[in-house]
């Protein structure tokens, strides 16, 4: 059978199929004359097989060691049993502190330090929340505060958000230039050498943001 059928008797999409026949958890034959992939019952089952394991939320891995009798299905689930075992212990915590919330109504006016003190005095007794970290890189936060990043801001208008990323399209313009002129040996020194004095006055603006920013929590 064709590749449209098959994903119709797995509720796969056809990209489905084609990732795992990629991965080698499938190996399909072909139609003789005219080498389209041809799904026998046997295939269905094989992939209706990955689609359960992917319920239990094995990795690709783990179900090619599987097929392939490299890995001990008894271990494997057991491992898998833990990991979800573990998933389910992270989210006891952020389970029980929405209850709380939600009992609590207003959140724009709740003690937000009691709280506190319940998720710090919960995680000494080993309950867990769920992680997050929410910040940014350092020269992300660069790119939006660095004055060169902002010239085109009287420009742009109510468009001044896209400054930063014009900027950001000849900083990738100019360094390919200086890759082209360095590979190639080419004449242009000149460009070459400005370039290169641009990315070092970037460099110290960034040096100096940097320094300024940690004095500022000194």
């Amino acid at each position: 059978m064709r590749i449209s059928e098959a994903a119709k008797k797995t509720g796969l999409s056809a990209s489905n199929i084609r990732f795992y026949e990629k991965k080698k958890l499938l190996v399909a034959g072909r139609e003789q004359q005219n080498e389209y992939r041809d799904y026998t019952d046997q295939d269905i089952e094989c992939l209706k097989r990955i689609v359960v394991l992917r319920k239990a939320g094995l990795s690709i891995e783990e179900i090619r060691d599987i097929f392939d009798e490299k890995a001990d299905v008894k271990t494997v689930l057991g491992e898998q049993q833990q990991k979800l075992q573990s998933q389910l212990q992270d989210l006891q915590g952020s389970l029980e502190l929405c209850a709380s919330l939600e009992r609590e109504g207003d959140l724009l006016h709740m003690d937000a330090d009691r709280y506190l003190d319940y998720v710090t005095e919960q995680e000494k007794k080993g309950t867990r929340f769920a992680e997050f970290k929410d910040s940014i890189s350092e020269f992300a936060e660069f790119i939006d505060n660095a004055t060169l990043f902002h010239t085109l801001d009287p420009i742009l208008g109510k468009y001044f958000y896209l400054g930063k990323y014009l900027w950001l399209a000849v900083l990738i313009v100019f360094a390919m230039v200086l890759i082209f002129e360095v590979a190639t040996r080419r004449s242009g020194i000149a460009v070459a050498l400005l370039i290169g004095l641009w990315f070092l006055a970037m460099f110290c603006d960034y040096m100096r943001w940097r320094r300024r920013k940690h004095d500022s929590f000194d």
